[in-house]
Parts: C-alpha cells; sequence; structure tokens
C-alpha cells in the first residue's frame, strides 16, 4: 500500500526520505509495536519522531531524519495521520494491530505474544502474526497458548479458541499441535448452548471443520446453536452447510435458519434456504427487516405468526409481500396508517411504537379481530373512537392523550389495559365499569391518596404493574385486593414492606428498588412462587427465603453469586 497509493495518484517521490519500501514498513512496524506494547492507540509527535529515529539508526540509516520521515508517512502513507496537533495515531485499528504482528513475527517473541493473548485487544494481533511467523515460531506460538490454556482453567476457552483462530492465518503445523487443536475444539463444538455461539463463530472459517454435517443426534438447543456458529462465520462453505441443516424438521433449528437469512444474499438463501423450512412457514416468526427481505422471495409466501420490524418508515412499504400475518410489531416514524386497510382478514394482534404522530387512526376500525393493540406515538389521539370496532380486543396499551375516552367502555372482554403518562382523571373513572378488566399497569405517579380510590373499585384484579408512584407506603394502597397473584413494584422505592401480608394470594413478586431491609412478611405468603430481587436488597436479611420453594430471579451473575452463598445450592435461581 505505502507505494501504490503514490502511484495510483501519480506522485514521485520527489524529497522524500530515501528509505526504500521495506525499510519504511519496518518504521511503521516500529511505531505500531511501541503503541501496542503500551495498550495506547496514538503517542505524541516528540515519542513518534522518537521512535523513528531508533529505528532507522537499526537499520544503519542515520543520515536520515526522523522528523522529516515521520512527516513523509502522514503525508504520503495513508496509514498514519495527525487528527490533532501534536497527535499521532493509525488511520485505522486493524493497520495497528497488522502491523504490531509483523513487528512481533519478526523479533519472534512467543513468551510476549503468549502472555498478552487473553486480552481482547491483542486477539487479532496474536492471528495475524501466527501468520506472519516462521514455522518454528509458529509451531511455538500455537504451543505455548495451549499450554497456558492448560494451566490456567479460567483462560482455557479463550486461549483455545485463539489457537484454533490461527489456522485461518497460519501456514502448515506439526501433527502433534494440529491433533491438540482438533482435539480441544471437538470437545467445544458443537456448543451445548447459544450463549456459547458468538465465541465459537470467532474462530472463523476453521471451526467450520467442526461442525456436524447432521444434527439429528443433537439437542434441539445445541443444533440452534451449530446452525448459529455456521451463520456467523458465514461464505459459500458455511451455506452449503446451512442448507444440509435444512433436513431437520425441529422448529428451533429452523427458525435459527430463517434468523442466518440476515448474514447472506437474499435471493441465495431464500432459494436453498428459506425454501425448504416446512415446519416454519407452519407458524413463522421473523424478527428483522433483513430477514423479512429474503422471506420475501419466497414462492408461495408463507402465512406469518409474528414479525417484527424496527426503524420503519413507510408501513406498506415494510409489509409489501407479507400476505398474511397474524401478529405485527413495528417501530419507527410512523404515522400513515393506512396500509392496514387490507389486513383485517388475519391480524390479530398490533403494537405500533412510532417517533411521529398519527395521521388518522381510521383504518384501525377495519381490524374487528384484533384482540392485542398496542398505539404508541407522539402528540394528542384526536379521538379513540377507533375502540368501538373492536369487540375481540382483550389487551390495549394508550400512552397518548384524548378528549374523550369512554369509547372504552364498549369493550366488554378487555382483560389487560396499560397506562403511560399522563393518565387523566376521566380515564381512570372509567376503569371499575371494565367489566373483564384483571391486569393493571400504570406506568405514570398518581396524586397521593389516588392510587387507593382506583384499586379499592378494583377488586378483580390479579396482575398490578405500578411505576412511578414515588410512595414508599404504596402497599398500603393495596388492602383491597384480594385476590392479586402478580405484582410488579420494579420501579418503586419501598419503605415498609409489611403491607405485603395484606396480599396472602400472591404467587409472583417483583421488587427492585425497596428501601426496606426486613423481608419477614415474605414469610406471610404462603403461595409465593416467584421472586425477583436486586441487588438494592444488599445487607437484607435473606434467611426468611431459605428452604422455601419458589425460584429467585437473578439480575446478574454477581446477584447469583451472593444468592447462592446465602440461600445455600438446593436454592432454585434463574437469570432474568
Amino acid at each position: 500500500m505505502l507505494g501504490r497509493r503514490d502511484a495510483e495518484r501519480g506522485i514521485g517521490d520527489g524529497q522524500a526520505p530515501s528509505l526504500s519500501l521495506r525499510e519504511k514498513l519496518h518504521a511503521l512496524q516500529y511505531l505500531a509495536w511501541r503503541l501496542s506494547l503500551n495498550n495506547r492507540t496514538e503517542l505524541e509527535r516528540s515519542e513518534a519522531v522518537r521512535r523513528l529515529g531508533e529505528r532507522v539508526a537499526a537499520l544503519s540509516r542515520d543520515e536520515i531524519d526522523p522528523a522529516e520521515l515521520l512527516d513523509h508517512l502522514i503525508d504520503r502513507s495513508g496509514v498514519v495521520r495527525e487528527p490533532r496537533l501534536g497527535r499521532i495515531d493509525f488511520v485505522h485499528r486493524t493497520f495497528q494491530e497488522y502491523l504490531t504482528a509483523r513487528e512481533a513475527a519478526e523479533q519472534g517473541d512467543v513468551g510476549f505474544l503468549t502472555d498478552r493473548a487473553h486480552l481482547d485487544t491483542w486477539r487479532e494481533t496474536v492471528v495475524m502474526a501466527a501468520g506472519h511467523a516462521h514455522a518454528p515460531d509458529r509451531n511455538g506460538l500455537l504451543t505455548s497458548l495451549l499450554d497456558r490454556a492448560d494451566a490456567e482453567p479460567g483462560q482455557a476457552r479463550r486461549l483455545r479458541l485463539l489457537a484454533a483462530s490461527c489456522l485461518e492465518t497460519a501456514g502448515p503445523l506439526d501433527r502433534d499441535v494440529r491433533d491438540r487443536i482438533d482435539g480441544h475444539m471437538a470437545a467445544l463444538m458443537p456448543p451445548r448452548q447459544l450463549a456459547e455461539a458468538r465465541s465459537l463463530a470467532a474462530v472463523g472459517a476453521p471451526i467450520l471443520r467442526y461442525a456436524p454435517a447432521d444434527l439429528s443426534e443433537l439437542s434441539e438447543v445445541a443444533a440452534s446453536a451449530v446452525v448459529q456458529v455456521v451463520a456467523l462465520v458465514g461464505g459459500d462453505a458455511a451455506l452449503d452447510l446451512l442448507e444440509r441443516y435444512t433436513a431437520d424438521s425441529r422448529y428451533g433449528v429452523q427458525q435459527e435458519l430463517s434468523k442466518a437469512s440476515v448474514y447472506f444474499t437474499p435471493d441465495t438463501y431464500a432459494e436453498r434456504v428459506l425454501s425448504s423450512l416446512h415446519t416454519f412457514m407452519e407458524w413463522a416468526q421473523i424478527n428483522s427487516s433483513a430477514e423479512c427481505d429474503a422471506w420475501r422471495r419466497v414462492s408461495p409466501p408463507p402465512h406469518f405468526d409474528y414479525v417484527q420490524l424496527s426503524e420503519v418508515r413507510d408501513l406498506g412499504e415494510a409489509l409489501a409481500g407479507l400476505t398474511t400475518v397474524t401478529r405485527l410489531w413495528v417501530s419507527g416514524p410512523i404515522s400513515d396508517l393506512s396500509s392496514l386497510d387490507g389486513r383485517s382478514e388475519h391480524l390479530e394482534g398490533l403494537s405500533i411504537w412510532s417517533s411521529a404522530a398519527f395521521a388518522d387512526t381510521r383504518p384501525l376500525t377495519r381490524l374487528r379481530r384484533l384482540n392485542k393493540l398496542v398505539l404508541s406515538g407522539t402528540g394528542r389521539l384526536e379521538d379513540v373512537d377507533f375502540l368501538r370496532s373492536l369487540p375481540k380486543l382483550k389487551e390495549l396499551l394508550l400512552d397518548q392523550d384524548t378528549g374523550d375516552y369512554t369509547a372504552l367502555l364498549s369493550l366488554n372482554k378487555l382483560r389487560e389495559l396499560r397506562l403511560f403518562p399522563p393518565v387523566p382523571q376521566r380515564l381512570l373513572a372509567l376503569l371499575p365499569q371494565l367489566p373483564s378488566l384483571t391486569h393493571l399497569s400504570l406506568l405514570a405517579g398518581l396524586p397521593p391518596g389516588e392510587l387507593r380510590s382506583v384499586l379499592d373499585r378494583l377488586p378483580q384484579l390479579t396482575h398490578l404493574t405500578l411505576y412511578g408512584q414515588n410512595s414508599g407506603t404504596v402497599l398500603d394502597e393495596m388492602s383491597g385486593l384480594p385476590h392479586l397473584l402478580d405484582l410488579d413494584l420494579s420501579g418503586e422505592t419501598i419503605d415498609d414492606l409489611s403491607g405485603l401480608r395484606f396480599l396472602p394470594q400472591l404467587e409472583r413478586l417483583r421488587l427492585d428498588t425497596p428501601s426496606s431491609r426486613d423481608l419477614a412478611v415474605l414469610g406471610e405468603l404462603p403461595r409465593l412462587s416467584r421472586l425477583s430481587l436486586s441487588l438494592a436488597m444488599n445487607g437484607a436479611d435473606l434467611s426468611v427465603l431459605r428452604g422455601r420453594q419458589l425460584t429467585i430471579v437473578c439480575r446478574s451473575a454477581r446477584e447469583r453469586t451472593r444468592l447462592r452463598r446465602e440461600l445455600g445450592p438446593q436454592a432454585r435461581l434463574q437469570r432474568d
């Protein structure tokens, strides 16, 4: 690149320092090496001049002025730059990693690379150094990585995967080195769960050597993880494998094959993979615009049970080619809903999260099969009269104000209602007149005493979510809910948990930010089977939970470790 860039621009050397291309490369290598050695990506100009002086001296080119050489490299190499006055860096991190790898390989410093191999910032450098190194150093580097993995169990997986990644750049290896890598990869591939897929895929094309040709002997989770690994690697060899995997009829595997469409050319993938996913087509669920684009090329198009599309600007364009959709989730600056007109025969669930105002809500009146509607936009709704045309509606979310909410009273089957701020009094007054309402989410604070006045008139509630009440005594306002089964107070700061004793039927409870550390009242909830706590409970006495037959939901590995330590190995813990 150093010489080609000037040649392509028709620029001669002029007064450039009289270094060969190889010598300039050595100079750049040394700059990259010094930066990487100190885990930096830029250095002061004065230091760059000093480092170049060291390198030209090592090249026995003392007549070269290092300051002039630096100026020349900045102006002409296209590799280094001066983004700010007096600061030097490489135009891209990859250049620094590549040149560092060349320098490391030439120095043959296997031990140095091995010591830093566990660091993410050195991963690509180690891989490229394996490609540049001579055979003895290459074998020595990979052997050293594997030896360190054997000696350090905490870093073993990372280092073994790194050694396998080196196969993509390294030349021939000694048989014993290759056999050791093969043995470790055979133990890691196939992965046991989806969470392991991305790290395996980071190995690159070499990992495909260890992918099974047939998934039938694997569990559905493991088989789906293999699909994800292969898809993330990409390329023709990966596509060949994915085409073979379409023979697996399990839904989870075929769903993962559908998701993989985002990594390949839509036409090719539709023809070779999607068209064979017959199990998935019976209950198709797609979660991205790229996946949707590939499915448009399948003929005849399947019926889609669920479609999720983000950053939608034109709803009609986004849904083109998707003839039948049962449940639709979209977000983006959506204002025109007219393209929903032709969806009345199939659409049963609709969630629209718009960052724009809706121009006209009348197209919603034709969707008489809807049982779930999420309507979130900006500004104020002209009215909600469209609700009168949705007799099957069971779930509704509204976050925009309007003048008249009486259309809600036509929803005799409405079971779940979620309200975002502002929640006007005229809307709250209607809630007791909804005969089927059992699930209520109030994601907005109400004036003191207002919450009790609402809940006292809704004794049939079984599920309640509160957020933003900012009342430490909010539990005192729930004594009129004898049938409550599920309570989510994840956004509340609770001063006193004793009010929970008035909810004896409670089965599920979520407490994220309680200021109280006294959990004794949980012992008075005999039906409690699921509890979500956060680390805000540090300092609380958790002994009341020991031996209970309930699942405790953890937010992080740190929480899980603490709860396991305090509650013992028998505790049933689950990540959120």
